[in-house]
């Protein structure tokens, strides 16, 4: 017997149900997948929460070898002025599997492997397919494309299913008053969390865009430059051409940025000059579940059903 054919509803309950775990770049464009009012706008934003997931992975690949000093030969000067969907994909493939160490030991595996491959080349392929072919031919099988993306995003979200157990953040500083460190949560599809206080001997310092595991060992990784916080908006780096770099939003707004660099190959020069930092964070308990609470002014969506908390219902 061949494996039984998903309904439609079943995989969007699986795609969507991640949305409030998922780091903010990724779940936004889902969200905005959820509630979008027609199939092709669905695939628009789907496309870009591929895009957007596949990039994380493939940052989260980059900057955990160059921690390590590993050898960076999979990013040529081209892909570090203007990174595409393929540098990313390429580097996801070529370096997660490098650091002795890892950040994410699981992204050794099964990212890079059976399934969660299988879908990244899907993903990869219909949004090439979105770019190169006219609008019209390609919005003519949207309904197609919609399972497609669906099938494939499911499939390479259980593959990196320790993203839920992880925490994008930014680190803020430090409380003048209470000395704790102060760190604003980037997960769920909305960009206005509130900051959450906690101590954290040896943290980052404030501005960085860091990846944290939740659960012992707690262990973290610097995404800075990768990602940055520029005017209250989550950017990624997008190419740098003419003298300034060009950053994209990653929290859904549609925000862009740009910023002066003489250096074309700044990001290389950085990646190379000095290891990314990453480590252990030693927090308490306490820490831990303040991560890991959602922020009470925000709603929990599934299916299209909006649920309150019960004690606010």
């Amino acid at each position: 017997m061949g494996t039984p054919v998903r309904t439609l509803s079943s995989l969007e309950d699986a795609v969507y149900g991640r949305i409030t775990r998922l780091p903010l770049p990724v779940a936004s464009p889902l969200r905005a997948a959820q509630i979008a009012g027609s199939r092709a706008g669905a695939v628009k934003h789907l496309l870009q929460a591929s895009e957007a997931l596949i990039t994380l992975l493939g940052a989260i690949a980059l900057m955990d070898a160059a921690a390590e000093g590993q050898p960076l030969k999979a990013l040529n000067e081209q892909g570090a002025q203007r990174p595409t969907l393929g540098t990313w994909r390429t580097l996801l493939e070529s370096l997660g599997g490098k650091p002795s160490q890892p950040t994410v030991p699981a992204l050794k595996g099964q990212v890079r492997r059976g399934h969660g491959r299988a879908a990244i080349t899907t993903l990869v392929d219909l949004r090439n397919r979105h770019a190169h072919e006219p609008h019209d031919v390609f919005m003519a099988q949207a309904n197609t494309h919609h399972r497609t993306l669906l099938t494939a995003l499911d499939d390479l979200l259980t593959a990196a299913d320790w993203l839920s157990h992880h925490v994008l953040l930014r680190v803020e500083g430090t409380d003048e008053l209470t000395r704790e460190l102060k760190v604003r949560p980037l997960v769920g599809h909305d960009p206005k969390r509130s900051a959450v206080r906690l101590t954290w001997p040896g943290a980052p310092a404030g501005g960085q865009v860091v990846l944290l595991e939740v659960a012992a060992p707690s262990r973290w990784l610097a995404l800075s430059p990768v990602y940055r916080w520029a005017d209250e908006h989550l950017v990624v780096y997008g190419r740098t051409v003419d003298g300034e770099v060009h950053w994209q939003a990653g929290d859904g707004t549609g925000y862009a940025a740009r910023t002066s660099q003489a250096d074309p190959l700044w990001l290389l020069n950085f990646l190379t000059a000095a290891p990314v930092k990453r480590g252990q964070a030693a927090l308490s308990s306490a820490a831990r579940a303040r991560l890991m609470q959602m922020d009470r002014t925000q709603l929990y969506e599934s299916s299209g059903r909006i649920d309150l908390p019960l004690d606010e219902a």
